[in-house]
C-alpha cells in the first residue's frame, strides 16, 4: 500500500508552530538557543526577508514566496536581483 501524500486534519500544525520548529526549535536541537533561533539582542542575527508576510496570505501561497534577502550574523549575504522592468 502506498502512503498518502496528505495529512489528516488532526496531524496538521499552524504556521506559528511550523516557524517555531524551524527557527527556535532548530537552535534547541543543536544546543545553540543562547546564540541563535530568535531575534533577540545579543544573538546572531540570522534571518530571511520574504516578499510578503506569511501571516497575511493564504497558506496555499506560502510555497510561492520568494526570499528577497538573507542575513547571517547581521550581515546581508544574499540579495535577490531586481526583476528587469517591462518595456513601455
Amino acid at each position: 500500500m502506498r502512503p498518502s501524500a496528505t495529512l489528516w486534519p488532526e496531524q496538521a500544525i499552524g504556521l506559528a508552530d511550523a516557524l517555531r520548529i524551524y527557527t527556535l526549535g532548530g537552535a534547541e536541537g543543536i544546543r545553540r538557543v543562547s546564540e541563535t533561533g530568535s531575534i533577540v539582542v545579543g544573538k546572531s542575527a540570522d534571518f530571511v526577508v520574504l516578499d510578503r508576510n506569511l501571516f497575511e496570505i493564504p497558506v496555499t501561497d506560502i510555497k510561492s514566496e520568494r526570499v528577497q534577502e538573507t542575513y547571517f550574523r547581521g550581515r546581508r549575504v544574499y540579495r535577490r536581483a531586481a526583476a528587469p522592468e517591462a518595456p513601455q
